[in-house]
């Protein structure tokens, strides 16, 4: 279970990147972790008209995209429910509207990031991953070439630690933020 939740955060990240691809990522093992609890959670369980026990026991079932469809909503209006959400809350924490634009912009740019370095690792462009990912889920296209979740957390980390040695957080221009809890 501790797996699926864990993933939940490369939703998040990923739906404010604004592609439908996010969803499958979130159930890919990997990126950041929540834990048990977190924001990410309640956030998404909230938009998601579930409670986030509900939603974390479904997790260790289903993709989050295959939840997000029964519960009626389709993969865009997730990702703009999401990215209103996070404007929301960083609206309620005293954020001008050029600082929401830029934190939004700079959640983009690690998003980005995170999928050229998932790309890289599969041996493909962006552009073919988010083709992949119409019809698979991430955790399928890893068995698909032969990469065990062990070996992407590996890259990942390296990836991760590269940036920083460059000064900057996993394709965060000032290497602050969640993708420098990797």
């Amino acid at each position: 279970m501790q797996h699926k939740v864990l993933f939940a955060t490369v939703a998040v990240m990923g739906i404010i990147g604004a592609t439908a691809l996010v969803s499958n990522i979130a159930s890919a093992h990997g990126l950041f972790g929540m834990g048990k609890g977190g924001q990410q959670v309640d956030d998404t369980a909230e938009i998601l008209g579930l409670d986030a026990d509900a939603l974390r026991s479904e997790l260790e079932t289903k993709d989050l995209r295959d939840i997000v469809e029964e519960q009626g909503l389709t993969q865009e209006e997730f990702h703009a429910k999401m990215l209103e959400q996070l404007r929301t809350r960083l609206s309620e924490q005293g954020l001008s509207e050029d600082e929401i634009n830029q934190r939004v912009s700079e959640t983009q740019t690690r998003y980005q990031s995170m999928l050229q370095t998932k790309a890289d690792i599969l041996g493909i462009s962006v552009d073919e991953l988010q083709t992949e990912l119409e019809s698979k889920s991430f955790p399928e296209l890893l068995d698909q070439y032969g990469i065990s979740h062990v070996e992407l957390h590996e890259k990942m980390r390296a990836a991760h630690q590269a940036d920083d040695s460059m000064g900057h957080g996993f394709g965060h221009p000032r290497g602050r933020g969640p993708a420098s809890e990797l």
